[in-house]
């Protein structure tokens, strides 16, 4: 689970009436005809960007979720000789299976988070740009704050240590802290395969859902026959690639073509028209995925309890995220709508001017909550052991997990939780903002000036072969700005999108695994995604640096920073 530059927001359509399904709006609010598909193609690629506010508040939503599960799963109370002593709550109880398909969001937060990589794609590439700068950008946004949070807690954990703090203690508040970095790690991986998928989706994306979800079956199934657990997890690559997938086909704005076609072929030619029974197509099929996930966990091999489904994926967590994508599908435009008559002081008069207050409000608090998701994710397990030690050190009452007292304290706890986390955010952002200009100055110097021959990086900003004069540079330099497909800047580029990845992925595996000697694994995980961010700029024809455009239309999250 990431604050946000939001891109432009669309002008209002109130006053234009109802969108139709194949017109497509742009940021500055002109509208263009989608491109006809024929009937194997699937819908194919939006012809512009599109903002959308509901996949901010989905998103910011999925956060939430999530932040506040972990919350309530830390049970900690006091040991009978006066220590701290924690456990996982709530996990394991007999009614939290059935809650476990409300609250099992993950599938959810990567399907919107296909949709906005889908716009920052089209953007970068409308703007000329190559994937190796999409995918160098993403991961320095995904581990800014990641890297900050590594250094802060390693070095807390550490003093800790260093003071006498039990050890047994340390070692869970460093498994607590790790165990979300899980998302970041496959998240970059899934992230940097954006630009590739994207070109497969424009071409076949039926075919591409297909082939990933028989991957995940077929993983299942020599996971389960030959009884190896471990093949289970190379579906973390097929069930979230298939993800990201759905939140292209989202992102294409179709989606109520390509389940009409879906259903006619599925269930007949008696359900082409446009609801079926009152109920849109994707609500329908939301429903009929759920009946097969019932089917799979009753009668199958499959636990009840999806966030057993999690560690490693199943087919059950994907069914679950299909019948997400399909809910999802039915509702967007439907809030779209929503927002769109309330973007503004003047509405349509669809919307109560009360009612259009609180979805403004709604609005804007997911906005916000969007634009912190990234640090929200990754701070919140700190701040949770943060407010629990200090709890404990003050002599307040830490009751029993699963007790009446315990489900009673909840709600104070939560409340507390948000309390300090936002008061810790806004000192963070102050600090931010100040460290990172004098960071990224440094940086910025030191890749302009020096030539970094391992990466193929120049004080040019790009890679020159040796003997190349200064004016013979900028002259090729010119060329590569003017001819970004030539294939040695593309090689390059390539292999420099490669290590971006693998110095972020290996930082946050070092975290992961290396939990036993805090100080090394810290220092040498931080420097790596630290290097992943490494700001190379480019000089422009004038000889001044081109600073890398911040702008993503459609991105939301720290990620997008």
């Amino acid at each position: 689970m990431t604050a946000l530059i939001p891109a432009p927001q669309a002008t209002p359509l109130a006053s234009r009436g109802p969108t139709p399904p194949d017109l497509h709006v742009s940021l500055d609010g002109s509208t263009s005809r989608g491109a006809q598909h024929g009937p194997d193609r699937g819908p194919g690629p939006a012809p512009s960007i599109v903002r959308s506010q509901t996949v901010d508040v989905v998103r910011a939503a999925c956060v939430l979720i999530v932040v506040m599960l972990h919350a309530l799963m830390v049970g900690v109370e006091r040991s009978p000789d006066g220590g701290l002593s924690t456990r996982v709550a709530l996990a394991g109880t007999e009614w939290f299976a059935p809650v476990s398909w409300l609250i099992q969001i993950m599938p959810l937060f990567f399907i919107v988070g296909g949709f906005a990589s889908a716009q920052h794609w089209r953007g970068v590439k409308s703007r000329g740009g190559t994937a190796a700068e999409f995918v160098r950008s993403r991961v320095r946004r995904l581990d800014l704050p990641a890297a900050t949070m590594i250094l802060v807690v390693g070095s807390a954990l550490a003093l800790a240590g260093g003071l006498g703090a039990d050890p047994a203690l340390l070692e869970e508040a460093r498994l607590r802290v790790a165990q979300p970095l899980w998302f970041l790690a496959v998240y970059i991986g899934v992230t940097a395969m954006v630009p590739i998928m994207m070109r497969m989706h424009e071409v076949r994306p039926t075919v591409m859902l297909i082939g990933l979800g028989s991957g995940i079956a077929v993983v299942d199934a020599v996971r389960l026959a030959a009884e190896l657990p471990a093949v289970g997890y190379a579906n973390l690559a097929f069930v979230w690639l298939f993800m990201q997938q759905l939140g292209f086909l989202l992102s294409d704005g179709r989606v109520e073509v390509w389940a009409s076609r879906r259903l006619r072929v599925g269930l007949g030619a008696g359900t082409g028209a446009r609801r079926s029974g009152g109920i849109p197509r994707g609500m329908l099929l939301s429903v009929v995925v759920l009946g097969l996930l019932v089917v799979v966990v009753t009668r199958g091999p499959y636990s009840a309890d999806m966030l057993v489904n999690l560690n490693p994926p199943t087919a059950a967590l994907g069914l679950l995220g299909l019948a997400q994508f399909f809910a999802l599908s039915a509702v967007k435009p439907r809030m779209d709508r929503w927002w769109h008559a309330t973007d503004g002081s003047e509405h349509s008069g669809a919307v109560s001017d009360r009612g259009a207050m609180r979805v403004r409000a709604i609005a804007r608090a997911g906005s916000a909550v969007s634009a912190g998701s990234m640090t929200l994710y990754l701070w919140h397990m700190p701040v949770v052991l943060a407010v629990a030690a200090a709890i404990w050190a003050v002599g307040l009452p830490l009751p029993a997990p699963h007790s009446e007292a315990w489900w009673l304290t909840r709600i104070p706890w939560l409340v507390a939780l948000a309390l300090v986390w936002g008061g810790a955010y806004a000192m963070r952002q102050a600090m931010t903002r100040a460290w990172q200009n004098v960071v990224r100055r440094a940086l910025t110097s030191v890749a302009a000036r020096w030539t970094l021959p391992s990466w193929g990086w120049s004080s040019r900003g790009k890679h020159s072969p040796r003997g190349v004069s200064a004016d013979q540079g900028a002259s090729a330099d010119q060329g590569v700005r003017t001819n970004r497909g030539a294939s040695a800047n593309q090689g390059t580029s390539a292999n420099q999108a490669v290590l971006y990845v693998l110095a972020a992925v290996a930082g946050v595996v070092i975290v992961l695994f290396c939990l036993g000697d805090i100080i090394p694994s810290t220092l040498v995980a931080s420097a790596l995604l630290t290097l992943s961010v490494w700001p190379v700029p480019r000089r422009g024809r004038a000889g001044g640096i081109i600073r890398e455009d911040r702008s993503a239309p459609g991105d939301t999250g720290d990620e997008a920073r």
